[in-house]
């Protein structure tokens, strides 16, 4: 038993001393996307559309905000997420189901004249609902809602010009043109203005234009959070690089150990 005990902590240890490494993203944008208070932000006359791809594996979903005074209708059966040419539906027909647990108590007091104080006896008592994916989605005048589904990349993308485990002198950043792009997404968005109204379709167009392989050191760094101005007594991890038009995939030695460059 004491054996098996070492192995696992040894184990245990074993990983936690893995060296960790980013994959840093920049892309770049149609010229319709801003950058407006840390998010990328398409706008026109009727609606705007808001993007913050920063996150592990990055995140396409987008908040939709209605600036008409009409309701506005996403149809998610015509809006997707195209990725190197291949689309993905928005709308997956999908059943959803929530199971909420609440918690019962009743109050018991023994019939005894040595016993005369109460105790709770609590029992766990759960219901289930279930709820079918919208096709179309309702977006009421001067409302925002978020739609998220997919993320944009999970598999590290080898180069050449990149050291898989870099150290610190080590960090290069390969740059790509559009036309040489390891990856070229794009969200369609289809919505009409009223109901019954023709559908209105837009594209926001994305592309990988740099690369860059990090050491864990380049990329975390530790500083104190403040809150309502003031800092706490605790250091939280934060990452360098970050931005709206950034994302990355966080990985480990174990990806491939016989990997060398």
């Amino acid at each position: 038993m004491k054996k098996f005990l070492l192995f696992i902590v040894t184990a245990v240890f074993s990983v936690s001393c893995v060296p960790v490494f980013y994959q840093v993203y920049k892309t770049s944008t149609s010229d319709q996307l801003n950058i407006v208070d840390s998010k990328l932000v398409y706008e026109d006359q009727n609606i705007s559309i808001a993007y913050n791809l920063w996150g592990e594996n990055g995140n396409i979903g987008f908040s939709f905000y209605n600036k008409t005074d009409d309701n506005i209708y996403l149809d998610l059966g015509e809006s997707y997420f195209i990725l190197n040419g291949y689309a993905n539906n928005y709308f997956r027909n999908r059943t959803f189901t929530q199971t909420l647990s609440a918690l019962q108590s009743s109050t018991i007091i023994p019939y005894s004249r040595y016993f005369i104080s109460s105790y709770a006896i609590s029992a766990s008592k759960g219901y289930s609902t279930s709820f079918i994916e919208e096709r179309v989605v309702c977006i009421p005048s001067k409302t925002t809602k978020n739609i998220s589904e997919y993320s944009i990349n999970d598999v590290i993308i080898r180069n050449c010009d990149l050291f898989l485990y870099p150290t610190n002198k080590q960090i290069n950043t390969k740059i790509f043109p559009l036309n040489e792009s390891p990856l070229v997404f794009s969200n369609r968005i289809a919505y009409s203005i009223g109901a019954g109204a023709d559908l209105i379709t837009i594209e926001n167009k994305f592309f990988v234009s740099e690369i860059t392989n990090y050491p864990q050191a380049s990329m975390e760094y530790q500083a104190y959070e403040e809150i309502c101005g003031k800092k706490s007594s605790l250091k939280k991890t934060y990452l360098r690089n970050v931005s709206p038009d950034n994302f990355y995939i966080k990985y480990t030695t174990l990806l491939d150990m016989d990997s060398k460059h």
